[in-house]
Formats: C-alpha cells, structure tokens, sequence
C-alpha cells in the first residue's frame, strides 16, 4: 500500500472469495504512514476439489480491496485454479 498523502491513514482490507474458501489472515485494517509505502499480504484458505476425479476445477476470481475513508483506494484481482497434485495432502 503506498500513501503519497502528507498524513497517516488507516487503510481496510477485504476479499471476495470463491465459496467454502475464506480469509486466513492479512483482511482488516491496516495504518500506512504519512508518504510512506506498506506491504502486506492476505492469506487464504482453500476450499476443496468440486469435482476430485477431474482433478481440478474451473479458474476462480479472488479480489482483495482496500478502503480509506469510506472511498476505494485500489483493488487486485488474481485468477486462481485449483489442482489436485497442487494442493497439500
């Protein structure tokens, strides 16, 4: 997160996920300092295989966002596919 502001803000981090998967870590608030660059990550817990025979399922669409001051600062979109031989066991 980079605030090019000349005062601290606390920014909020939220993610749309896919169903059954949710937030591990990393969603909430975060202060980023006056001119100053922050980084942090948002970990998330998978849901499992729909279909295990496949072996894998469809690309789902993961967004992360961040607010400030009831506005949208930014947001990130990342296409995720789960395999079976990627997942831990």
């Amino acid at each position: 997160m980079r605030n090019s502001t000349g005062s601290a803000i606390e920014v909020t981090l939220s993610a749309e996920l896919p169903q059954g998967w949710k937030v591990s870590s990393g969603a909430g608030k975060l202060k980023v300092g006056a001119n100053q660059t922050a980084g942090t990550r948002v970990e998330i817990a998978l849901g499992s295989l729909k279909d295990a025979a496949k072996g894998k399922d469809g690309a789902q669409m993961v967004t992360v966002k961040a607010e400030s001051g009831g506005k949208s600062v930014g947001e990130v979109v990342v296409k995720v596919e789960l395999r079976r031989k990627a997942l831990p066991e």
